[in-house]
């Protein structure tokens, strides 16, 4: 069975267990959450959306952390992805000079 692409806001809020209207407010506060959006402006929903969805719901109601937490924990985890982005650049311009160092040895 082929997975789906995108989903509405109704089985997205169903999937992740909220409500259509907490994933417009979430939108609004949170600007990682971004769901694409069809010329009429309807909201789609990737896997993606889902998992942070997920997440925000879980720091909300399990960990019953305040939405200004949960913006700069999102914050962090999106800066820790452009650090790790930046470092693996870095290390494969380390690596192509090293190669063109041993060739030149060779």
């Amino acid at each position: 069975m082929a997975q789906k692409l995108y989903y509405s806001i109704r089985e997205a809020a169903t999937l992740c267990g909220v409500t259509e209207a907490t994933l417009r407010s979430w939108e609004k506060f949170y600007p990682q959450l971004e769901p694409y959006r069809t010329a009429g402006n309807t909201r789609k929903y990737t896997k993606e959306d889902l998992e942070l969805i997920r997440q925000i719901a879980f720091l909300r109601g399990t960990e019953g952390k305040s939405r200004e937490s949960i913006k700069k924990e999102l914050q962090i985890h999106i800066n820790d992805i452009h650090w790790r982005t930046r470092l693996y650049e870095h290390l494969q311009h380390l690596r192509r000079e090293l190669l063109e160092m041993r060739k030149a040895l060779d």
